[in-house]
């Protein structure tokens, strides 16, 4: 958790062992994810997902490209995991192949998402939602090659 944090043009020059950003128990009110002057994208590790986030209250990623990591021909699994009990999360000009945006679907009843908006982003997936997501935007966003704009 935390109260202010902030990413700036973070150089990931490798996969990580788990998440290279997540949050998991402790509540993080304000959280903002920028590389908008990197040039490098934020790989996939061999166990989870690129980026991880539940418990936060505000997130923000600005042109964040994760590389996912692929086994046999077929991605790994989400290279990006939106869960829950988080309020308002924006992506704007990310790129990335899939996100998985809702809680787990062993939970019953499903914990919440408020919102999650994703801006001027590219995606070869239409993100995969689970329980638990209030509602899901897409602004502009191109998936799988072709411009949406919807809730979904």
């Amino acid at each position: 958790g935390c109260v202010n944090a902030v990413f700036k043009n973070n150089n990931v020059l490798g996969p990580a062992y788990d998440y290279t950003y997540s949050n998991f128990t402790g509540i993080a009110r304000n959280v903002l994810i920028d590389n908008s002057g990197t040039k490098y994208p934020v790989i996939q590790g061999n166990r989870q997902a690129a980026i991880r986030f539940m418990n936060v209250d505000n997130l923000v990623m600005k042109n964040v490209v994760t590389k996912p990591r692929f086994s046999n021909g077929r991605v790994f699994k989400q290279d990006i995991q939106l869960r829950p009990s988080s309020k308002n999360i924006s992506l704007i000009g990310c790129k990335f192949y899939i996100a998985d945006v809702g809680d787990m679907t062993w939970r019953k009843p499903a914990k919440p998402i408020q919102s999650v908006t994703f801006t001027n982003c590219t995606m070869n997936m239409m993100p995969h939602r689970t329980a638990g997501v209030n509602t899901i935007r897409l602004v502009n966003c191109l998936v799988n090659g072709k411009r949406v704009t919807k809730t979904l």
